[in-house]
């Protein structure tokens, strides 16, 4: 059975797509979670906030930061998943 050639060009189409997407996405959102950060400090310098608060909000700016990197893994992993569940063999 031969491989389709147009399923894998399309694949590559909208992989790209979708990682263009996502740091556009992530541009987007940075400006907002800097509002946030800057909203938290001042609130952890008032003394408003309990530690463990302040400590998850730490952990969450963590994850914002880093999700691009959890994406990407993402999107190898299932890009290798997938050719390797399209990958022919020659029989011939």
């Amino acid at each position: 059975m031969p491989m389709n050639e147009d399923g894998v060009a399309w694949s590559f189409v909208m992989i790209t797509l979708a990682l263009i997407v996502l740091a556009g996405l992530w541009i987007v959102l940075t400006p907002f979670a800097g509002y946030f950060v800057d909203a938290m400090n001042d609130r952890i310098e008032d003394g408003s906030i309990s530690t463990q608060t302040a400590e998850a909000f730490s952990f969450n700016v963590t994850i914002f930061t880093f999700w691009p990197a959890f994406a990407l893994g993402g999107w190898f992993l299932f890009s290798i998943i997938r050719a390797l569940y399209e990958r022919r063999f020659d029989t011939s």
